[in-house]
């Protein structure tokens, strides 16, 4: 949800977000209302990756305590109640119930949190608290200030896949300026295999722009969620007869 926000002091977290497993790092900067919760975040993080939140995902919170690290996860709230994951158990969370405020107290003190999306593919990001920023008057909050490289898409299973992918992606640049179009489409076949869906045209994976970000609405999208578990609950009831 895009908001207006008043100049003060702690509106707004700024928030360095990294995927794991890539050398150099694929990066982005973020900035969001003081006011979000955890499936906000959630939203603005499938934004500045580009991704369409059609997978599962989990934040992880480890916070240092004595001698051990306690960990909390938050997660989606399921809308009945169901054995396999009790919400009021101590270290789980909703993600629409647990606000950044209660977490994020400051840069130093903050718990480490990695954020987990498509548990098949593997994404693990790493979400790093920077500090609170004063709101711009008349500014649209959240943005993404800054980042590093494309993101994966969404239809490579995984960081080994996609890095597999780029190798071959930069060999197809070099033979392509180079028109050898018998190699050009040996290395076409091999990307295709990684990535049947995806197209090569203007895709780039060294280029990223802040200003293409296009951040989604978080309650637009809890709506959709909504109907879609509802659906699928009903669809499950009507099977069990």
């Amino acid at each position: 949800m895009l908001k207006f926000l008043r100049s003060h002091e702690h509106d707004v977290y700024q928030f360095r977000i990294t995927l794991r497993d890539f050398f150099p790092p694929i990066w982005r900067r973020i900035q969001v209302p003081r006011t979000y919760n955890f499936w906000d975040l959630h939203m603005a993080i499938q934004s500045v990756m580009g991704w369409s939140d059609s997978h599962f995902h989990q934040f992880t919170l480890m916070t240092p305590t004595s001698k051990r690290i306690r960990s909390k996860v938050i997660i989606i709230p399921k809308l009945k109640n169901q054995d396999d994951i009790e919400l009021n158990k101590e270290n789980i969370l909703s993600s629409k119930e647990a606000v950044l405020s209660e977490f994020f107290l400051c840069p130093k003190m903050s718990p480490k949190v990695v954020y987990e999306y498509d548990f098949l593919s593997g994404w693990e990001l790493e979400v790093r608290f920077e500090k609170f920023v004063a709101a711009e008057s008349g500014k649209k909050y959240p943005c993404c200030k800054s980042g590093g490289l494309a993101s994966p898409p969404e239809q490579i299973s995984g960081p080994e896949a996609y890095k597999e992918f780029v190798k071959y992606y930069t060999k197809y640049v070099k033979e392509i300026n180079q028109e050898k179009e018998e190699k050009c489409k040996c290395i076409q076949e091999c990307m295709h295999s990684i990535a049947p869906r995806l197209s090569v045209v203007g895709f780039d994976p060294d280029v990223f722009n802040p200003e293409s970000v296009d951040f989604y609405d978080p309650e637009s999208f809890w709506e959709y969620f909504v109907k879609k578990i509802v659906t699928v609950q009903k669809n499950w009831m009507f099977a069990s007869y």
